[in-house]
């Protein structure tokens, strides 16, 4: 008997005990292409035909003549769809709509329009295939249209002719009825139009006030309109492409979500604007659900919620583990920012879940509480707060729900711990969380001699054995960060073989390297929740610590540390660590001896002018106070050509391959840099940015980093630079002198600079070119002095170059030594042996 191609997919998925997204994983393709093959949307190609039927006969099913039956069409009738059979991915419509308005809004407000239209045009694209799915039920599908106006409960949202896309896309003919004095109501342009719109679903669909009618898209001042109105309809058309259908069946659950993390990658976060805006990438959110492995009718609360994602990926891992329950998780959401609020209330509504969402500050003012006036206690929580959030400490002194002083101390400002008690606080007595934060949440004040708050709060989790485990996620996940996250899980009631232990999960080469942002499969998110779920120690991924042990490391709690790969826990013989100690001594030496004679001349009475003469030189006064009396003032505009740079387009991948850095604000951390986080192509440079010559200068103009820093450094070797970035490059005349004194030059007078630092109309702050151009510096005559001042400076860097550098070291020795000497591998007999290679490393006098 020929079977369907959706009847063979739901018969594996039966067989095997498999969700659509289960299936969809182990075919390889997307969980929106595996609801398009069930529902006959379109037949599956060649390749992964071939995969159907290899996984149809391991789950038994008879397909014996499917590879050769017509493609079959589901029995539903859908909307039509268009010819096209290829599908652009999401990033892609959002970035051709977003060039439409480009140059008319602030980068940083595009989401605030270009959100609300694609929640609109998903309600469209569903509102035409429910339309369908009564077409099927009556023959007719003008009928279907009269019967769902007549009873507007028959579908999710109902939209009023006026409000459907292909009306607002000008692709079929509406008649705008006549106001009561006879005048046509019909939009006199596309502006007016989605205004009217939107309000008109609103209408229709009270549910959604507040949340698509946020924007007045005809919105004027000082008589223009906010954007133009041909730039609206190029983005009405970039969302009209028959390839960027947004119906049931077209796009992944959480598609909105993603939306918004992208938006705000390229815009939010490329304007330096990503402060206050964490977004959890979306396997992250999954990793977390399943190892929380959320249960029907659980209550289940996200504090930080963000646009809701994690609560999402909570109800669709509970479906996938229970497809039979007809019972929703309960969910509870509060969130501070007002736009990620709307997206929330989008996302839930998209996905029809019942989600009850505040918006407030939760360490301030926490809004779910019972009625008592207590905090609403849950089964489940989950959130991804702002990592290292700066808050004053009396917030916590005089918390009035207890959720501080009594569970581990007041921590010193940094809200990572605050926001642990917090979940642990509306956790409810089996109560299980889950938090994303920064790793040096797990580790800040272990070892440490000084008292730590944080550490002191850490212990107090673990004496109260409330810390479950700790994942370690691989770097550049994060859209506002390239540095790798933590996910601390908290339990209030740990299964009896897991009491006193903690499981320390290190994911961190569990990723796929991407572009911007790397990212974790769907089979690595799978394998790392039953690796965690499990318990089992895997060498080099997952160990199952004794809490005495963590006590015994100063509640160390890094997964770095105790799962440590094979590789990484391969010790060095103690003669290979003193060699590399000996080598960083003679470069410190080295180092000492430029900085030796000026240590020497300037603690000597009086000083020593035989060595160091140039301590004493014949000075001159100047409007920057006291300079050598050979010295001159230039301003950086004499001195240099600022040159500016750009950004090649993501949307060329061979931009983006080639070995030429290309430098950022967050790359100017250090006073001379060699390299980058990005790289570019030389195609990619030509296209969109510029290459600074080596010795150039590169200033950061705009960006949060301005707000406490000067970020400036000289370049190693060529470099491109983006927009936010100006180089300055040595005029001809100038060009025998270091870039690296320029450098020192400016930082010396970055308080001059810092103070004309203005945060522009969207709050980024910006140092005007003028005011760099305006700079004054004090200059010698003499290239050789500027070369002399650079050696001393440059001395002093490495210094604490090499301090750091040996520290590693000295850490390492330590671990050599206390696991060689705990475990008996070297014994008493063996000190004369180790004294000759470790002798040169101890102090001169050894206390009795």
């Amino acid at each position: 008997m020929t079977e369907s191609v959706p009847a063979v997919l739901q018969a594996i998925r039966a067989n095997l005990n498999l969700t659509q997204t289960g299936l969809a994983d182990r075919l390889g393709v997307s969980f929106a292409t595996v609801n398009r093959w069930e529902g006959g949307g379109n037949r599956p190609q060649r390749a992964p035909m071939a995969r159907i039927l290899e996984l149809a006969a391991e789950a038994g099913v008879d397909v014996a003549e499917v590879g050769d039956a017509p493609a079959v069409m589901s029995r539903r009738r859908r909307a039509p769809r268009s010819d096209v059979n290829t599908t652009k991915p999401m990033e892609q419509m959002l970035w051709d709509a977003a060039c439409s308005i480009r140059g008319e809004k602030d980068a940083a407000k595009f989401k605030d329009y270009l959100l609300p239209l694609l929640f609109l045009k998903r309600l469209s694209d569903v509102f035409d295939d429910e339309i369908s799915r009564l077409a099927d039920e009556y023959g007719d599908h003008d009928l279907a249209l009269e019967i769902a106006e007549a009873d507007t409960e028959l579908l999710r949202f109902y939209l009023p002719p006026g409000a459907r896309w292909d009306v607002i896309s000008g692709r079929k003919p509406y008649d705008w009825p006549l106001d009561e004095r006879g005048r046509s109501t019909a939009p006199k342009d596309i502006g007016e139009h989605l205004t009217k719109a939107v309000r008109a679903v609103v209408r229709y669909n009270p549910t959604l006030s507040g949340v698509i009618d946020v924007i007045d898209f005809a919105a004027e001042r000082n008589g223009e309109r906010d954007i133009n109105p041909a730039k609206l309809r190029g983005v009405v058309e970039a969302f009209s492409d028959p390839r960027y259908r947004l119906g049931l069946a077209d796009v992944q659950p959480d598609f909105l979500g993603r939306s918004y993390e992208y938006l705000l990658r390229k815009f939010a976060e490329g304007s330096g604007q990503s402060a206050g805006e964490f977004f959890t990438p979306t396997e992250v959110g999954f990793l977390m659900a399943r190892i929380l492995r959320p249960r029907p009718g659980e209550t289940c609360h996200d504090f930080t919620c963000g646009s809701g994602g994690l609560l999402i990926k909570l109800q669709l891992v509970a479906r996938e583990l229970d497809p039979t329950s007809k019972v929703p998780l309960k969910m509870y959401g509060q969130e501070l920012q007002a736009e990620s609020y709307a997206v929330a209330r989008m996302n839930t509504i998209i996905h029809d879940m019942d989600v009850d969402l505040q918006r407030g500050d939760t360490m301030i003012n926490p809004k779910f509480r019972d009625s008592a006036g207590r905090l609403q206690r849950f089964d489940v929580v989950v959130a991804n707060p702002m990592w290292n959030q700066a808050f004053d400490p009396s917030l916590f002194e005089e918390d009035p729900y207890d959720r501080f002083t009594e569970a581990g101390g007041v921590t010193s400002g940094k809200g990572d711990w605050a926001w642990l008690q917090h979940a642990l606080a509306v956790m409810n007595d089996g109560g299980r969380a889950a938090v994303v934060l920064d790793t040096g949440t797990l580790t800040r004040g272990s070892g440490s001699r000084n008292e730590d708050r944080e550490r002191n709060i850490r212990k107090w989790f673990v004496d109260h054995d409330y810390v479950e485990g700790a994942v370690l996620l691989p770097d550049n996940l994060f859209y506002n960060t390239n540095a790798a996250g933590i996910i601390i899980f908290l339990s209030k009631r740990k299964p009896a073989a897991r009491k006193g232990k903690v499981l320390m999960l290190n994911a961190s080469r569990r990723f796929t390297k991407g572009r911007p942002k790397n990212f974790l499969s769907s089979a690595d998110v799978l394998e790392l929740a039953r690796i965690y779920q499990e318990g089992v120690p895997v060498d080099g991924e997952l160990a199952v610590v004794d809490v005495d042990d963590i006590v015994a490391s100063d509640y160390n709690l890094s997964p770095a540390r105790w799962a440590a790969r094979a590789d990484q826990m391969e010790c060095r013989t103690i003669a290979e660590v003193a060699d590399d100690l000996t080598t960083l001594e003679r470069r410190d030496v080295e180092a000492s001896l430029v900085l030796e004679p000026l240590i020497r001349a300037a603690a000597a009475p009086g000083g020593d002018t035989t060595s160091a003469s140039f301590l004493q030189v014949p000075q001159k006064d100047s409007e920057l106070g006291p300079i050598p009396k050979n010295w001159e003032l230039r301003s950086i505009g004499e001195l240099c050509e600022i040159w500016s740079g750009g950004t090649p387009r993501k949307s060329v991948p061979e931009f983006w391959v080639g070995d030429i850095p290309w430098v950022s604000g967050k790359d100017l951390k250090a006073p001379v840099i060699d390299d980058a986080i990005d790289h570019v192509s030389e195609a990619g440079v030509y296209s969109g940015s510029r290459l600074a010559p080596a010795d150039s200068v590169l200033l950061l103009v705009r960006g949060m980093g301005l707000a406490k820093d000067l970020p400036v450094a000289a370049i190693s070797r060529p470099m491109a630079f983006n927009q936010d970035v100006k180089a300055l490059v040595l005029k001809g005349q100038f060009k025998a002198y270091p870039g690296r004194f320029l450098r020192s030059a400016i930082y010396s007078g970055k308080q001059r600079l810092l103070g004309r630092i203005v945060p522009s109309a969207h709050g980024t702050m910006t140092l005007n070119l003028s005011d760099v151009e305006s700079l004054v510096i004090a200059w010698p005559t003499d290239p050789e002095d500027a070369y002399q001042i650079v050696r001393v400076l440059s001395a002093v860097e490495e210094k604490v170059r090499l301090q750091r550098q040996k520290g590693v070291l000295f850490d390492e020795l330590f671990g050599y030594l206390l696991s060689h000497l705990m475990s008996g591998e070297i014994g008493l007999s063996n000190i004369d042996r180790l004294a000759l290679p470790i002798a040169r490393m101890l102090p001169n006098e050894v206390p009795a």
